[in-house]
């Protein structure tokens, strides 16, 4: 009777280890992860799925986080040693920068709105909440914006966020001629912080789409625009009260004729690129011709004083006491130009 029961024990036994490493019951698992995700959905890559109809969501071991509602897949990259990924949605609409055909920055407008989660290769969920625009600038850093906020996070070697720093839109700092200077980050993928100017009760003057303002010769301000896709796109030339002098040149800059005694005066010096490189916004006379590549000797509005040199400004050299400008042209001749009449005397 002993031996009986000891022999209908070990069955059992045997019998319930079976049961438990059944492989059955892996593949009934695999069944319902594919059904999880729906017919004709796959994963990408990480956390990442795609469905048929070219929505993206966030799965886990074949379940559901986060449904198919998003628009877009983007990757982001690793940051300390972790990958990352972005999902975008429509969302509005949001400020742009507005070019007109030659590419010159000519103001801002608006354009539709994608906002984006960005997601770790586990599906967490990074921010607590969706950007603008992203930039991995290093494996360690990663820049975002939103609505005009503009925030940079320091990656750990674990994947971890270790420091944020945000730079908040709205008042700079400077002040140009008792102009409050004022910015807004559009995007994070170009150059993102454009400078603008208001006055004193918070009137904007000049538009934030200017790269960089300051003042020039005590009483003159410049403003630039330079963005990655169209290079130097404007400089333009305003009085203390932020009137509008000039606009058509690719670059404007003032010189002093002698580096080390300001006194003895500076003299304008406009540039235009030349239109046949397409690298730089072309630029155009009053009556909207274009205008060729070179360099003009210019008054402190901006007006040409000289003729066109079909030079670069690394071509001219100047004798403060002679005032003389020596020009070397394209073949190596250099003439000398009498430029008396070009000085601007220092006013402040």
């Amino acid at each position: 009777m002993k031996k009986l029961f000891i022999l209908v024990l070990a069955l059992l036994m045997l019998c319930s280890c079976g049961a438990r490493e059944e492989p059955i019951i892996e593949e009934s698992q695999s069944e319902a992860e594919t059904f999880e995700l729906g017919e004709g959905s796959r994963v990408l890559e990480g956390c990442i799925f795609k469905t048929a109809d070219e929505k993206y969501g966030v799965q886990k071991d074949g379940k559901i986080i986060l449904p198919a509602t998003y628009d877009e897949f983007k990757r982001i990259g690793e940051l300390g040693g972790k990958m990352f990924y972005a999902l975008g949605f429509k969302d509005g609409t949001k400020r742009c920068l507005e070019y007109n055909e030659d590419g010159a920055v000519i103001g801002t407008s608006e354009t539709e709105r994608t906002l984006y989660d960005i997601f770790d290769s586990d599906g967490n969920m990074l921010l607590s909440f969706p950007v603008d625009d992203f930039c991995r600038s290093t494996p360690e850093q990663l820049y975002v914006t939103l609505e005009g906020n503009y925030y940079i996070y320091d990656f750990s070697g674990s994947g971890e966020i270790e420091e944020e720093w945000i730079h908040s839109k709205g008042k700079n700092g400077r002040t140009v001629f008792g102009f409050d200077g004022i910015e807004y980050n559009y995007n994070a993928s170009g150059f993102g912080t454009y400078t603008g100017l208001a006055d004193s009760e918070g009137n904007v003057v000049l538009p934030e789409i200017y790269s960089y303002i300051f003042p020039a010769l005590g009483d003159r301000i410049i403003a630039y625009t330079h963005t990655s896709m169209v290079g130097y796109s404007a400089y333009r030339l305003f009085d203390s009260e932020c009137n509008l002098l000039c606009e058509k040149y690719n670059f404007i800059e003032y010189y002093p004729i002698d580096r080390e005694d300001y006194s003895k005066g500076f003299v304008g010096v406009a540039t235009c690129y030349y239109p046949e490189s397409q690298a730089y916004r072309i630029c155009r006379d009053e009556n909207g011709e274009i205008m060729p590549g070179g360099l003009w000797f210019i008054d402190k509005n901006g007006n040409a004083l000289s003729e066109r040199f079909d030079i670069e400004m690394t071509d001219i050299e100047f004798s403060a006491n002679d005032k003389i400008a020596f020009v070397k042209n394209t073949e190596g001749k250099t003439t000398e130009i009498p430029i008396g009449d070009y000085i601007i005397e220092k006013d402040w």
